[in-house]
């Protein structure tokens, strides 16, 4: 199964392969990628205020990335001057096992 997230374009940024555990390499491959094309969109931008991510897509499904992508996500906005924010409106207050999501 695959899973993909498009910026707000609609540019594919990311596609990864289920189950997780059995596509690490290239499920890494492609967070690396969608790291450096935020960085290329942020960097060709100066005035971008902020980045809004969803920890968890439940809407189509249980589509997340690792919690090392979004650690990275978090210091190439953070390097930018760029808040991030997480929309946890669906998965926040302990449905995905934690209060917040993207702890």
């Amino acid at each position: 199964m695959k899973a993909q997230c498009y910026s707000s374009n609609q540019s594919r940024v990311i596609v990864h392969k289920y189950p997780l555990e059995d596509n690490v390499a290239y499920n890494q491959k492609e967070e690396a990628k969608c790291l450096a094309a935020v960085d290329e969109i942020l960097s060709k931008d100066p005035n971008v205020a902020g980045l809004i991510v969803e920890p968890i897509q439940a809407e189509g499904g249980d589509n997340h990335a690792s919690p090392d992508f979004f650690r990275k996500l978090r210091g190439v906005c953070k390097q930018r001057g760029v808040y991030f924010v997480c929309d946890e409106v669906q998965t926040g207050c302990g449905p995905s096992g934690h209060f917040w999501a993207h702890e």
